[in-house]
């Protein structure tokens, strides 16, 4: 178990790992678990099956319908939501501080299981092929979803969260299944808890609540290769909606010293501002010496505007005009 400024780490047998972050003074907790994978570990033939995984788990488990699931949260005021990303994807809820056991039991159920019914699979598959033709239609959604298949082509990256209508449409349940067992594995789960929480209560009831997670090896991640592009679409719209991006330094990388380039330049824009701010409050403060002398005065008007006549006197005078 690891501490760090009130945050607490667990790594159990199963892989799973616990980190809580106890605040007092605070009635309510947040508690969800992350699962390290998401569009980049997908296969080209199978792009948007972690989004379709993600949307499957609340139409019911092998304990919970639907309508468990959504009756049992919202009866004591819980919010339970869910996201996938390109890198991962999240299963949380927020509940009061007593309603911890009941979220930690509902996050549990819903992201390590799922209902294998054809309904609910084939149910699932069609919202998602509805959610994957949507954004389209909104130029900032459309915007980002170009501009990453432009700035990662034929790569995993670039591919839509969503997926396409087609390859959603065409997934079978034993590719949904498949996928699932090999990626969602005990090394890949972190359960996190932050609010009026107890990491040594929470480790117990995660002991007995993940039980049987597969065991695998880390989820192939392909080298990221940024080759950027342009990409402009004409829309009859009020509003430009722009993405600009370029590379820069990994997360990943050992160390946090920018390279001597960088340093060189951000060292010498620095002493740039630094220097224009010296010169303007130089400016500013000959400007408005209380007795400056003449020729200070004439030397400071000329090289910097005069200054700008009190507002308020204007507008008394237009007042008094409209009086």
């Amino acid at each position: 178990m690891n501490t760090t400024n009130g945050i607490r780490l667990t790594r159990l047998d199963s892989g799973l790992t616990v980190a809580t972050d106890a605040m007092a003074g605070i009635e309510t907790a947040a508690i969800g678990v992350w699962v390290g994978v998401g569009t980049r570990h997908e296969p080209a033939a199978i792009n948007g099956v972690a989004h379709l995984l993600e949307h499957m788990a609340f139409k019911g488990t092998q304990r919970r319908n639907a309508r468990d699931i959504s009756v049992e949260i919202e009866s004591v005021g819980g919010h339970l939501n869910a996201y996938t990303s390109r890198e991962n994807t999240a299963y949380y809820a927020r509940v009061l501080a007593d309603d911890v056991p009941l979220a930690l039991d509902i996050v549990s159920d819903i992201s390590s299981t799922r209902c294998s019914t054809r309904a609910s699979w084939r149910a699932s598959a069609r919202w998602c092929c509805r959610r994957s033709a949507r954004p389209r239609t909104r130029p900032t959604t459309s915007s980002s979803i170009h501009f990453q298949s432009r700035a990662y082509p034929d790569q995993a990256l670039g591919r839509p969260v969503l997926g396409t209508a087609e390859i959603v449409g065409s997934l079978s349940r034993e590719a949904i299944s498949g996928y699932m067992r090999e990626h969602y594995s005990g090394e890949r789960l972190i359960l996190c808890a932050a609010g009026k929480v107890d990491h040594d209560r929470l480790v117990e009831s995660a002991t007995k609540a993940f039980v049987d997670l597969p065991r695998s090896n880390q989820a192939p991640t392909e080298t990221a290769r940024y080759v950027g592009g342009d990409f402009r679409q004409a829309r009859d719209l009020e509003q430009v909606h722009l993405v600009l991006g370029f590379p820069g330094v990994g997360y990943a990388i050992p160390t946090t010293t920018p390279p001597p380039s960088i340093r060189r330049c951000s060292a010498a824009a620095c002493r740039r501002a630094c220097s224009r701010r010296s010169a303007r409050s130089a400016a500013w403060s000959t400007a408005s010496t209380a007795s400056p002398r003449p020729m200070s005065m004439a030397a400071s008007s000329a090289s910097m505007p005069a200054p700008a006549r009190p507002r308020w006197r204007s507008s008394s005078r237009w007042c008094a005009t409209r009086s």
